[in-house]
């Protein structure tokens, strides 16, 4: 705002400046015509010019451009009444380089040109209509030549004078409307950050006072673990705000060390799952079975620029589904781990996108305020992808939807592919899923896709049933070693299905939250989202110690027997460690 003020300023200064010189040039050219003994209205009219300039500068007519304007006409007909009137053109001269000085203050090339103009007019009369001098006439040119060129020599310097501070001026702007959004930006930073602090904060405050007070031990669990969550969140906002730190300063190293990736994907859809809550989406998850199991890199890194673009997903996405895609391409070094996120959520303009990925910007600070979080994911996720030597690009339409995709050089420690199956040969698998009960187009084709995927990846006979009639033709001629459908389909003919389990592995995909549905202990249950891992381990025979639930997801890492010396100065941490 104080950028706006002091060049509105500068403008009112130049043009007081103009009409101020102006009006002492009319005092003088009145002085001079009357002198002379001229017409009476010559005078009056070169008056009613600087009267005029004077009432178009004080009533701050329309734009700067129109008065700058107005007042350039006003004093180029002045000086054309004073030449056309001038016996003598040499005289005329120094008074017109003058003027044409004046109106080079406004800046404007344009308004120059009119200069120019009425100094073509004011020789053409001289020469052409009054006869004032003859062209012809050597020593008429040698006289005139020299104070035309000079006039024709200030023209071109103003020009190039002026064009030059056109442009300092247009590069200052822009450096100027950058600090002004970085401003802002960081405003809006700042203003997200108290925002989120504050929020876990109260929580942690205000449970601790509820548990304090009360009995109940199960409310009292209940109001432990929100303090946890807020806790957490606490410690997500507070590491990303130091990490962010550490990579603009250059000080955050990579950690290398060799990883499976099929850690990190467990790991990724268990708290992408988390957080997805009870949001009507859904989470499709397309592995490539051929990574190799044994990679050297910075997983945790990789990990968290993952989650990063999951959790951005589940954030803006309200219907519809969530597609991760992980493959890969050999190299000379290793292999390019390649993951794409891709969404059917809010989208981005082209606009939004220019500015996705720079420091405290965010595409809608209202939205993100409504949904969490400071906006630091992204720009952490690409300065990290950055550090590993990877690329980081993104497409999005608004309203339809968004892809991110990575790619990050990684060496290879051990070729044997993630996705082994035992026996192939006697894996006879047959799917069924009506994809009518996903409303959305882009989600069936994206099951449909990826399903024919993994049944190519893992090779193995895979027969794809549209409705139930289909399948149970199919399975009559050739009985099927594995079934996989979900809930829905379960219920069209529970009784079918529970008799298949004596000699079929029946696989219903499922949320947990609907187990209660399924009363058969044989039927094994696999957990949402449906992909390749827990596939692979339902097909090599392992379906967990109970009740045929198929344990994928599993729990905390615990290790009683170990020893770990902590070294603190804080006496709550060291209680944190021993709990």
């Amino acid at each position: 705002m104080e950028y706006f003020n002091q060049s509105k300023l500068n403008q009112r200064n130049t043009e007081r400046f103009v009409v101020i010189f102006f009006s002492l040039y009319c005092a003088n050219l009145c002085i001079s015509v009357i002198r002379q003994g001229w017409s009476a209205w010559i005078p009056s009219y070169i008056l009613l010019s600087a009267f005029t300039a004077w009432m178009v500068f004080l009533s701050r007519y329309k734009t700067f451009y129109t008065r700058a304007s107005i007042t350039t006409l006003l004093i180029q007909i002045s000086i054309i009444l004073y030449a056309t009137n001038m016996n003598d053109l040499h005289t005329v001269i120094p008074t017109f380089m003058v003027l044409t000085v004046l109106v080079a203050f406004y800046g404007s090339l344009k308004l120059l040109w009119l200069t120019l103009i009425s100094l073509f007019y004011i020789v053409f009369y001289h020469g052409v209509v009054t006869n004032t001098f003859h062209l012809a006439s050597k020593e008429t040119l040698l006289s005139l030549l020299p104070q035309t060129g000079n006039i024709l020599c200030l023209e071109l310097i103003l020009y190039a004078w002026i064009k030059k501070r056109n442009q300092d001026n247009e590069e200052m702007y822009k450096v100027i409307d950058a600090l002004i959004d970085a401003e802002q930006s960081k405003d809006d930073f700042l203003a997200n950050v108290s925002h989120e602090i504050r929020t876990p904060v109260n929580t942690i405050c205000g449970m601790s006072e509820m548990a304090l007070r009360e009995h109940d031990m199960n409310k009292l669990r209940e109001e432990v673990f929100d303090i946890r969550d807020a806790g957490h969140n606490l410690m997500s906002l507070v590491s990303d705000i130091l990490d962010f730190a550490q990579l603009q300063q250059g000080k955050m190293d990579l950690e290398e060390e060799s990883y499976n990736i099929t850690s990190t994907i467990n790991d990724v859809i268990n708290t992408a799952m988390a957080r997805k809550g009870n949001k009507p989406i859904e989470l499709i998850v397309d592995c490539n079975a051929d990574i190799p199991s044994g990679l050297l890199g910075d997983e945790k890194k990789i990990r968290r620029v993952i989650m990063n673009l999951v959790d951005n997903a589940i954030k803006f996405t309200n219907e519809g589904g969530i597609l991760i895609d992980i493959s890969f391409r050999k190299e000379v070094y290793g292999i390019n781990l390649c993951v794409s996120v891709k969404d059917t959520g809010i989208g981005m303009s082209e606009e939004s996108l220019e500015k996705l990925f720079e420091s405290f910007s965010q595409v809608d600070t209202r939205r993100n305020r409504q949904e969490g979080g400071v906006g630091l994911g992204l720009a952490i996720s690409r300065a990290l992808i950055l550090k590993m030597g990877g690329t980081i690009t993104v497409k999005s339409r608004l309203d339809k939807g968004s892809v991110f995709r990575f790619v990050i050089p990684q060496k290879v420690l051990d070729e044997k592919p993630i996705g082994q199956l035992k026996n192939r040969e006697n894996i006879n698998v047959a799917t069924y899923f009506d994809m009518e009960q996903f409303d959305m187009l882009a989600v069936r084709d994206e099951y449909s896709k990826f399903i024919l995927h993994m049944a190519q990846q893992l090779q193995v006979k895979c027969h794809v049933c549209r409705n139930l009639a289909e399948l149970k033709r199919r399975e009559k001629k050739m009985p099927f070693s594995h079934i996989f459908i979900s809930l829905e389909e379960y219920q069209e003919d529970e009784a079918y299905f529970d008799r298949l389990t004596k000699h079929t592995k029946v696989i219903i995909v499922i949320e947990r939250y609907n187990e209660k549905y399924i009363s058969n202990p044989d039927i094994i249950r696999l957990y949402k989202p449906f992909y390749m891992l827990p596939v692979v381990t339902i097909l090599n025979g392992n379906t967990g110690n109970s009740g045929g639930i198929q344990m994928i997801r599993p729990g905390k890492f615990i290790a009683p027997n170990a020893h770990v010396l902590i070294v603190d100065d804080n006496q709550m941490n060291i209680r944190v460690a021993e709990g």
